[in-house]
């Protein structure tokens, strides 16, 4: 008996490619999902669309044949028209990055990392890329040239040159301090300290270091704030952060800066890190400030191993991250990233994970214990501002998370009600205009609203 029939009708010839593809989306799904390559929640997605498509493909098959054309070209008309749609508002309210960088400014610093730390080695300039904490949630520890550590490092390499990022036209560069982190080694030695804790905008990305919120804040309060804030934090990482660090030098007052844009998503990767985890316990520590040397070699072997599948071109896109933008917007239009924000579907996350106000609650219990004072410090990110966003207080749930910061009694500082709403142009507070981290006068004026309700104990 023969597959396909002389009589078999278009329909039913589609119909096996859709049953196909649903076959292969669930297989690859499930086996990336058992190889801890994708989340939970994108398995599931997954496989929803699968069934989907094999309903699509019931549905086809026991269909007539006129009746199944009118359903094809029903189906087609509509998704062509969705992405239409999606295509338009991509370029309406984004557009295409590299060419609003290149009609602004026309030296811009194209080159990758990599490259850039490469002609800087040749110039006798010994430099080391940031490294993301966020990097080893997936091997549990740091896995080297050779060499495997289980710590889990919360900093960078010590006491070196350190690349940021490039969103200005010009890489940012600071010199890590004796621990990792983005600080003057002056700054541990004050009594008084003031604490950060967060991700990249704590971190100070994608800006020198005195033009970053701790830079200001150093500046009006001579040297006394630490900045342990780093690239890909989430909630966990923060909360690790505090009990490694800050709970030894006992801050009068920790910042806890949360970023509405990842934060959520990041704690969902965290949890599932069977020693990030353990920070919910009392008691648990890595003992990570007296084990600078090893997280040191660590990270060096890391870098090394880095290098060498670099030079194979294993790593393409973290090469070339600077050349990949359109490769970007695209998956962001098949993903109808724009269209699910417009109709206020498009948050990073369905719902704040429950386990976010235990974090918090965890945290604000160690901080308590020295006698220290906990804020909550909440930042808004670009997209908010992007003319997608209708409802502010909804838009990435962010009345519930300051809710949820509230009752564990912790002040909040809402900077989109004190900075960014009321100031003329808040996409200006962006380089270029365009989704990325603050500029300097944005985080300046973060800094400022922070010292200033400080100071006036307006919270």
């Amino acid at each position: 008996m023969k597959f396909l029939s002389k009589n078999t009708s278009l329909p039913k010839v589609l119909s096996y490619f859709v049953l196909l593809f649903s076959v292969v989306i669930i297989l690859s799904a499930t086996y990336r999902y058992f190889n801890e390559i994708i989340s939970h929640g994108l398995f599931i997605r997954l496989s929803i669309l699968s069934t989907f498509l094999f309903i699509f493909f019931l549905i086809l098959q026991n269909a007539k044949k006129e009746t199944g054309l009118n359903i094809l070209l029903a189906t087609f008309s509509s998704i062509v028209g969705i992405y239409i749609i999606e295509i338009f508002l991509q370029f309406s309210f984004f557009g295409s990055i590299n060419f609003q960088k290149k009609e602004h400014i026309h030296d811009f610093d194209y080159r990758n990392p990599y490259q850039v730390i490469e002609s800087l080695r040749k110039g006798s300039i010994d430099i080391v890329p940031r490294i993301a904490p966020a990097t080893f949630l997936s091997t549990n520890g740091v896995i080297g040239k050779g060499s495997y550590s289980p710590l889990i490092p919360l900093s960078g390499v010590s006491q070196k040159r350190t690349l940021l990022c490039n969103e200005s036209g010009n890489y940012a560069i600071y010199s890590s301090d004796k621990y990792g982190f983005n600080n003057k080694n002056i700054v541990w030695n004050n009594a008084e300290n003031w604490v950060l804790i967060g991700d990249s905008f704590t971190h100070g990305a994608c800006v020198d270091p005195e033009d970053n919120i701790a830079g200001f804040l150093n500046d009006q309060l001579d040297n006394k704030v630490i900045n342990l804030g780093y690239s890909g934090n989430g909630p966990l990482l923060n909360l690790a952060s505090l009990i490694e660090y800050a709970k030894i030098i006992k801050p009068k007052k920790v910042f806890w800066f949360h970023c509405e844009g990842n934060d959520l998503t990041d704690l969902g990767k965290e949890l599932e890190n069977s020693t990030i985890s353990k920070y919910m316990q009392d008691g648990f520590s890595q003992d990570l400030i007296k084990k600078q040397r090893e997280i040191d070699r660590s990270l060096t072997s890391h870098l090394e191993l880095v290098q060498i599948l670099n030079q194979r071109k294993e790593i393409n896109k973290e090469r070339n991250s600077f050349k990949v933008s359109g490769v970007d917007d695209l998956k962001r239009i098949l993903r109808l990233y724009n269209l699910r924000e417009k109709l206020r579907l498009g948050s990073y996350f369905s719902k704040v994970p429950e386990e976010f106000q235990d974090v918090l609650k965890r945290a604000k219990s160690v901080v308590s214990s020295w006698g220290g004072e906990l804020y909550f410090v909440y930042l808004p990110t670009y997209l908010r501002y992007s003319s997608l966003v209708e409802n502010h207080d909804n838009y990435n749930h962010k009345s519930k998370v300051i809710k949820i910061a509230k009752d564990a009694n912790i002040p909040v500082i809402d900077i989109h009600k004190e900075v960014f709403e009321k100031h003329d142009d808040p996409l200006g507070l962006f380089p270029f205009r365009i989704n990325g981290h603050y500029t300097p006068e944005g985080y300046r004026l973060v800094s400022n609203s922070v010292l200033e309700l400080i100071r006036d104990n307006k919270i």
